[in-house]
């Protein structure tokens, strides 16, 4: 028994330094975000269901609640990657910006409209009318969003430009911050509705406050369907740099897709870890829809880029024009789509 119970003794010695190695040797990726939302949902799913880990990265998530800070983030070098509106990357390109999409990250303008109950009986509006119609009866209301140039304030702008509205004459935009503070601010009466991601609207529905009237998900925005409202994003010097890291940080990415795609208890259980104060029906309800609009492949597609481009020139005052070689750089997005296609 000495002898087991000394020769266990070694072993352990052994391996605790293996162990320590080890996790010595997962490689940082520093990632910034743009606040909490479920439109970066297989980046939930790569960190919390360790696809990151298995790839030997250990990954930094920052909040810095701000899609120009966030492509200041990876211009600056202080991040390695992003997940940001695409609309954010082609500008900041058109700009003479380092920054450059390597991959896919949800499909549908994540994005909804919602109002209070009063403001949708005092302008007449019907959950059934067209979405021309709805726009339209949004006149004169105040509307909350996170910040101006914010992808709330995209939304919000290009369904009015879209039907001949001027949206500075149309509604008020007001800026509250992040989903807490419109939350707040719509619970105070402060504004007749928000713009802003899941789970921000369906708790308002819960609640019994207001309802959702502009909805992407049901493909009711014409001018959004095959818009791609998120993508991984880093600048062509970091992939340069550390072009190890940023491939198998794709890979995970990739196979964080695929996974929840074909296990869906097994990612809301993942997903729970990130939204825990949230109603479990209402948890199930809003997993399910942006698991459904999370794509199953990480390659952008240069039709996906034309859609964007044209949606943007909705509202802006000079042409936008883009090259897919020069926004988007899909060599990692393939080669991790193709190595997770053959391990299925």
């Amino acid at each position: 028994m000495r002898r087991f119970l000394t020769g266990l003794f070694l072993a352990v010695c052994l391996l605790v330094p293996d162990l320590a190695s080890a996790q010595q040797k997962l490689d940082k990726l520093t990632i910034t975000s743009g606040g909490d939302g479920m439109h970066y949902f297989p980046f939930y799913i790569a960190r919390g269901g360790g696809f990151f880990t298995r790839e030997g990265i250990d990954a930094d998530w920052v909040n810095v609640n701000s899609g120009t800070r966030q492509a200041a983030s990876i211009m600056g070098g202080s991040a390695d990657m992003t997940p940001m509106a695409f609309f954010h990357v082609i500008k900041a390109r058109g700009e003479g910006a380092d920054v450059v999409a390597i991959g896919d990250v949800f499909d549908v303008y994540g994005m909804t409209i919602v109002l209070s109950n009063e403001a949708i009986a005092k302008n007449g509006i019907k959950l059934d009318m067209s979405i021309d119609e709805k726009v339209k009866r949004l006149e004169g209301l105040k509307i909350g969003i996170s910040s101006a140039g914010s992808s709330t304030d995209q939304l919000i702008r290009s369904v009015l430009v879209a039907r001949g509205y001027n949206p500075d004459k149309a509604v008020s935009l007001l800026p509250f911050g992040a989903g807490t503070s419109i939350l707040a601010a719509f619970e105070k009466k402060l504004t007749d509705g928000v713009v802003y991601v899941a789970p921000i609207p369906e708790i308002i529905e819960q609640k019994g406050l207001g309802k959702t009237i502009i909805n992407p998900f049901k493909n009711e925005v014409p001018e959004l369907v095959d818009v791609p409202f998120v993508v991984t994003a880093t600048s062509r010097a970091t992939l340069e740099k550390k072009p190890d890291l940023m491939r198998r940080a794709m890979h995970a990415l990739a196979a964080a897709m695929e996974f929840s795609q074909t296990h869906p208890e097994e990612t809301a259980k993942i997903m729970r870890q990130y939204f825990p104060d949230l109603d479990e029906s209402l948890f199930k309800q809003v997993v399910e829809t942006y698991r459904k609009a999370t794509p199953r492949s990480p390659v952008l597609t240069s039709q996906q880029l034309d859609k964007t481009v044209a949606w943007m020139n909705i509202q802006s005052t000079t042409k936008i024009t883009a090259k897919f070689d020069d926004v988007v750089d899909d060599r990692l997005a393939k080669e991790a789509l193709a190595s997770v296609k053959q391990q299925h």
